[in-house]
């Protein structure tokens, strides 16, 4: 809320969280960076959304915005380190294609999961899964 006060930022908790052994610095810049890129990549007044909510085994985190999404032929390397899309450069929004590259190896360094669904238009959803304290 801090870095974009002008956007809706809809919070949501499912049920109680499970406990997480991880550097909470590092899984906070992955959060932080897909707020940041959903506010990027979307206009006010239309939300970002984020949630967290137990599947039994992780912590699953979403964050969905409204925005222009991405072509499909761009999903698959969205991770990839200075990779931008055609459209999010037009944007104008800065960065250098690293935000998404540096969250999936934090998260997978956790032992964890990140993957991209979205469609042009209509917004795109990030979902990461970071395993639950044994």
């Amino acid at each position: 809320r801090r870095a974009h006060p002008d956007r809706v930022l809809s919070v949501q908790i499912e049920g109680t969280l499970p406990g997480l052994v991880v550097d909470p610095v590092m899984i906070r810049r992955v959060i932080d960076n897909l707020l940041d890129n959903a506010a990027k990549y979307s206009e006010a007044p239309a939300p970002v959304e984020i949630l967290a909510r137990s599947d039994g085994v992780a912590l699953v985190v979403t964050v969905r915005d409204e925005g222009i999404g991405v072509d499909p032929q761009d999903l698959p390397r969205l991770f990839t380190p200075f990779y931008r899309t055609d459209r999010s450069r037009a944007r104008g929004t800065g960065g250098v294609g690293l935000g998404l590259a540096l969250a999936k190896r934090i998260v997978e360094a956790h032992g964890g999961t990140i993957e991209v669904e979205s469609r042009p238009a209509l917004g795109t959803t990030v979902r990461f899964r970071v395993p639950a304290e044994a």
